[in-house]
């Protein structure tokens, strides 16, 4: 709300906007909101640069655009951006600028705008016309909504269930396999332990619908295993927490009926789900906590059982926008910290000195920091928030119905201090690209239960190809990944991945695959024409199955 996001032109348009643009120029989206945060001085929803000569001028965007809900605010109201004195002048600012419509309530005072000769109706009808374009393609204005019939039994059907499985599965993905632990035998004794095994919601992540059904992978694991092979124990929760007495400490109780309760605040609550999530008003409690845990008792329940998967990591509860969250770790819906929670990884420890096999399906919508995790698991899958159907797919790769073949979008990293000041937008030492130490698990990482074996990549008529060949017992997929770098220019990225092939190879055999060497894969900042181009020079190539150097060949290529 009152940041300034200042970068260079090059990060701006070789990192920042490449995502945005292939979205707009190939996905061809209806809509497009602007951020809260300033950009070069000037909040994004006032930003000819941004919305005019980007967005509409140079990508060719007819669609509509939205502004986040009450950035508009954010213009005008004290401490936040400050480039507006009131409402009237923030409405006039995001009209002329192209916001086509508001979510919040600034855009009340576009008839005042008018009349003050801020804005004209002209500017106004240019809006106007491409947000009742838009409803209009929705069908809003037709005497029956085509979109209408769309009832549960569609959206909630089987080909729908079915899509929403495949894609939690192949976002699976596994990070290690000490000693082929995974996939389980059918057969075998399995405890189930941890905080996330049986939580639907989690699985949903942020801004999510609500599914009719749900399969949590406790539910999955029932379907499938015999009841008396397995044992469900929680363990702990994602943060379990208890009160630390201090000398000083003093506390007020009232008794109050719901109607008073809404007068005394905005805004009050405590969401209990084995941990106070959050309270708000004149509640504040930080850093009074300490991790509760009965390891003892949790041991004991698990006796005969020396396979443990362990449902872990953190919760959307957590993790997201404007959270009213302050816990070890967490502020505000950020994370100030990429730790396991200490609950969980002292749990995990005391199950590896136990002497059983552990396996962390980790469930977070972002890096963890797992090193102590390294040691005290067998296996590390990581789920994210996989869906409705994320249960069933956890369980399809856990035992081997199906292998693992989700490769990382993020790097993790082994602590906080691998990471660069986030307060700084300039890309030196930020993401794979150009990160010079060692991961803890690189971009584009991850195992199967298969083996590959890439042959050498080979340069021909604008394409490279190489052959990729199943070794192991089991049929597969791989993601092969494109990496390029220009070694001569000092400011390019270590590598940066051009593009990427997932592929079915059954066990035993090989399949032949291009990427095309076109404009596009060479493109560049180009100082001098200030502008992104195909800059003609030489190339590293590299061909493999991860950013890390040592899964990947390469070749020089002159364009």
């Amino acid at each position: 709300h009152s940041y300034d996001a200042v970068v260079s032109e090059r990060d701006l348009r070789e990192t920042y906007l490449p995502a945005f643009k292939d979205l707009v120029t190939k996905a061809n989206v209806e809509e497009v909101m602007t951020a809260y945060n300033r950009f070069r001085g000037e909040p994004c929803g006032s930003s000819d640069y941004l919305m005019t000569d980007i967005l509409r001028d140079e990508w060719g965007f007819e669609g509509l655009v939205t502004s986040d809900c009450y950035a508009l605010s954010d213009f005008y109201v004290p401490g936040r951006h400050g480039v507006a004195e009131n409402a009237v002048e923030a409405t006039a600012m995001a009209v002329k600028a192209g916001i086509n419509t508001e979510c919040g309530s600034v855009y009340r005072n576009i008839p005042a705008a008018v009349e003050q000769g801020l804005i004209t109706v002209e500017d106004v009808d240019k809006n106007l016309r491409r947000l009742l374009t838009a409803r209009f393609r929705l069908g809003e204005m037709d005497d029956i909504n085509p979109w209408s019939h769309l009832q549960d039994d569609i959206v909630e059907g089987p080909e729908h269930k079915a899509l929403s499985r495949k894609i939690a599965t192949e976002s699976l993905v596994l990070l290690q396999n000490r000693g082929n632990v995974l996939p389980l035998k059918e057969g075998q004794k399995i405890a189930v332990v941890g905080p996330n095994a049986n939580d639907a919601e989690m699985m949903w992540g942020n801004y999510n619908p609500i599914p009719k059904s749900s399969i949590t992978l406790l539910e999955a694991l029932k379907s499938m295993v015999a009841e008396e092979n397995l044992k469900y124990v929680k363990g702990c929760g994602v943060m379990d927490i208890q009160y630390q007495p201090a000398p000083s400490f003093a506390a007020r109780f009232l008794e109050m009926s719901e109607e008073e309760i809404k007068k005394a605040a905005e805004r009050f609550a405590i969401n209990v789900s084995d941990m106070l999530q959050y309270a708000q008003r004149d509640l504040a409690l930080r850093e009074t906590f300490a991790p509760a845990l009965d390891v003892e008792s949790v041991l004991a329940e698990l006796e005969g059982y020396e396979t443990v998967i362990f449902a872990g990591g953190i919760s959307p509860r957590l993790e997201g926008e404007e959270m009213s969250v302050h816990l070890p770790g967490f502020s505000g819906g950020d994370r100030t910290d990429i730790e396991l929670p200490e609950v969980q990884r002292i749990l995990l420890k005391a199950l590896h000195d136990a002497g059983k096999k552990v396996i962390l399906v980790n469930f977070s919508g972002s890096a963890i920091g797992l090193v102590p995790e390294t040691e005290s698991c067998d296996a590390i899958l990581q789920a994210w928030y996989p869906g409705q159907e994320g249960g069933t797919a956890i369980t399809d790769v856990l035992f081997g119905r199906t292998s693992p073949s989700g490769k990382l979008p993020v790097t993790f990293y082994k602590s906080v201090d691998q990471l660069p000041d986030f307060e700084n937008y300039d890309m030196a030492g930020h993401t794979y690209r150009f990160m010079t130490e060692e991961p803890l698990f690189s971009f584009g990482y991850g195992l199967s239960y298969s083996s590959f074996e890439y042959g050498q990549p080979k340069v021909k008529k604008g394409k490279i190809s190489i052959s990729v060949k199943n070794t192991g017992s089991m049929d597969a997929d791989e993601v092969v990944q494109l990496y390029v770098s220009k070694p001569d220019d000092p400011l390019s990225p270590v590598r940066t991945l051009r593009a990427f092939q997932r592929v079915s190879i059954p066990a035993g055999k090989t399949v032949k695959l291009s990427f095309d060497l076109d404009g596009e894969t060479f493109t560049w900042w180009d100082e001098s024409a200030q502008d992104m181009t195909p800059l003609k020079g030489e190339y590293k190539l590299e061909i493999g199955s991860s950013s890390r150097a040592s899964d990947l060949q390469a070749v020089s290529y002159r364009y």
